[in-house]
Order: C-alpha cells, then structure tokens, then sequence
C-alpha cells in the first residue's frame, strides 16, 4: 500500500495536466486515424460485435442493450419487464427488466421539484444483474429512505460493463442535465478487463456510436499475437485520475459524491479489482467511502447470486441497500450532504404554513427529522 499511496500521491500532482488530458478526450468530435504498421486506419463499426467489452456470455444483452454515440452502449429505453431467459444459474427463476425514457431502471423521470436526487451509477452491480427491478439495490434504497418518492428520487443509471471511464462520460452528458444532489459510484471491476484499447481511445472518434470492430486486415497478419497486446480497460493511473476528474466536476457542479467499494469473495485471485485505488482516492480526494465488506461478511444469508463471487442476490441488494442509507444519513446530519435540499424543503414548508396547509408543513418537518443533525448534549 506505501506503493500505491506514492502513486497516488504522484496521481494528484499532475492531475491538473491529466484533466486537461481528459477534457480533451470529452471534446473529441472528430474522426480518429489510428496509426498502426505505418498505415492510417479508419475504424468501422462491426454490426455483428458484441457492444459490451466486458460481459456476461451467460446472458443475452443484445434483448437490452444499443449503441450510444456517448456511453458507448447504453441500456434500452423504454423496456417493460424484459424476461431474461438466461438465467444467471439454471437453478434460478428468471428476472425482468424494466427502464424509463432515459434507459435507466427506475420509474419515470418526473419534473425533481424540491426533491432529493441520487443517481446511482456504475457497473452491474449498481443495474442489479441476477435480480427483478424491486430488487437492485437503488430501488431497494428508494424504499428505505422515501418510499412515496415524495421527497427522494434515487434513479439507478446502472450500466452492466460499465467502466469508470463511462460513469464520467454518463455524468457530463447525462447525469448532470436531470440535477443530481448526490452521486453514488461503484466501479472498479471492468476497468481492469484486458481489451485491444483503452476505454479513452475507443471514444476517441466520432464515428464510432458503440465499440467498434478492432481486428483488422493488418492486425489478422499478426495473428496469434494480439493477446499480447492486449490492456486494461483503465490503468491504474487512468483510473485514478478519472475518479479524480468525476469528484472535480461534481465540485464544480454542486453535487455531493459518495464511493461504493463492493467485495469480492472468491476463493481464488481470478476476479481482479481496483479495490485499493478507490479506497485511497476517497482517502486523498475526501469522498466518503459505503464500504460493503463487513454487512457481507457478517451476513447469516448468502449474498451473491449462485454461483457468482461479485453480483448480489436480493439479500445482499438489501444489505447494500441499507449501508448506503446509513452513510447518507449520517452525512446529512453532520451536514456535509443534502444542506440544499433541506432548504427548499424547509421553505416549502414555511410557504405551507402561511398559506393555513399546517398538515403539509408537519409532514415536511417530520420527513426531515431523520436526516437532520443531533441535538446538542
């Protein structure tokens, strides 16, 4: 850990270059020639490729996914209870997706008013791959902590084989426009999936709508060769100084952020994770971490999916659930989070009074109460 502490530390010195790095990439709007043996490639989209880099081969994620000029492949629109006949274990009932307007699996985005909104973001394990739609955890955390949606949204903007990478590309073009309060992350696992490009380098070009095909005549030459070749999705430094850059532009944008660092228990070292990256980023950076290891460990009940040493089954969504609730709370009333919010919440409640509505005013004040700050002793 001395190690990777040097490392980052050495990370945030220049992250100001590599921010300006990354904007750039945002930017890029252009084709992209990619020089390889001495010849300029024009990159094509492969109809036929799978849109995800990282995936489940288990399940079909054709039924749900499509090509998105931003995210790289995005979630369907639109979808109501999506039956996945391929199940995650045999042995299993099988699960449905549903999705609003936006692609994301939550009820309709209505007009935010004066309400909480937490969008959920990350990689399947935030989407709830395995389970139903009232069993994800976002949807489960919805119901902890407002179950009428009366004053908390929470949207699970999920996106299976999501990068780090894609939940800041999601953020600037997505997640910023519908006014998020607070940002809940979790990644760290398909940014070390090994492909022929980096996340960064496939957005590069304009003229790729998802991930386009990369084996080409001149790579076929070199066959037996490309596994070699292959990289991390995001090297650690990359994906250092994205979680930088996301905790920068939710700064900049007023928008609280919290860390989700998900366990993995597996007997084996296969599944690899930058677990250690995202607990010294919320170390340097100051974002608070909901660390899921010790509602797992400690659980009596299985909490992954049969079979499955990563992905949760509702059990462990609810576990989930409930440390995320606590972790907002207790930034709420130590007044780091949702200061904002209670505001317009509380002059809502003062206009209710004087307009004679008192029923309105106390259930605004009463709602409030859970996540306001301790008496002084």
């Amino acid at each position: 850990m001395t190690e990777a502490r040097e490392s980052l530390d050495m990370a945030v010195e220049r992250s100001t270059h590599k921010a300006s790095f990354l904007m750039g990439i945002f930017a890029a709007l252009s084709v992209v020639l990619i020089l390889e043996g001495g010849v300029f490639i024009i990159w094509q989209w492969n109809a036929n490729a799978p849109l995800m880099v990282s995936s489940d081969p288990r399940i079909d994620w054709t039924r749900l996914q499509e090509r998105d000029a931003d995210l790289l492949w995005a979630i369907k629109p639109n979808l109501w209870k999506a039956r996945l006949t391929e199940s995650v274990d045999p042995t299993e009932a099988d699960w449905n997706v549903s999705t609003n307007d936006h692609g994301w699996r939550s009820p309709a985005l209505t007009e935010k008013q004066e309400r909480f909104r937490i969008l959920a973001l990350g990689d399947s394990t935030t989407f709830g791959l395995g389970v139903n739609d009232a069993e994800a955890w976002p949807a489960q955390l919805q119901e902890i902590l407002d179950g009428s949606r009366a004053f908390i949204d929470v949207q699970n903007a999920g996106l299976p084989g999501c990068s780090a990478f894609q939940s800041l590309m999601f953020l600037l073009k997505r997640g910023f426009p519908v006014d998020p309060d607070l940002v809940l992350l979790t990644n760290g696992f398909n940014d070390t999936g090994l492909a022929p490009f980096s996340d960064i380098a496939l957005k590069g070009s304009s003229q790729r709508s998802a991930l386009e095909r990369i084996v080409t005549e001149e790579e076929k030459k070199h066959s037996g060769v490309e596994a070699k070749k292959q990289k991390a999705r995001l090297t650690p430094g990359e994906f250092v100084d994205t979680l930088l850059a996301i905790r920068r532009v939710c700064d900049l944008h007023g928008v609280g952020l919290l860390f989700i660092c998900w366990p993995v228990m597996t007997p084996t070292s296969e599944i690899v994770h930058y677990e250690n990256w995202i607990r010294e980023v919320s170390r340097i950076a100051n974002v608070p971490l909901i660390d899921l290891h010790e509602p797992f460990k400690r659980s009596q009940e299985p909490v992954y999916l049969p079979n499955d040493y990563v992905h949760a089954n509702p059990h462990g969504c609810a576990l989930a659930a409930q440390a995320a609730a606590e972790v907002i709370r207790s930034e709420m009333r130590k007044g780091r989070l949702g200061q904002a919010w209670m505001a317009r919440e509380l002059a809502v409640a003062s206009e209710s009074e004087k307009s004679g509505d008192f029923a309105r005013a106390e259930l605004i004040r009463s709602f409030l109460r859970d996540f306001e700050g301790e008496p002084a002793q």
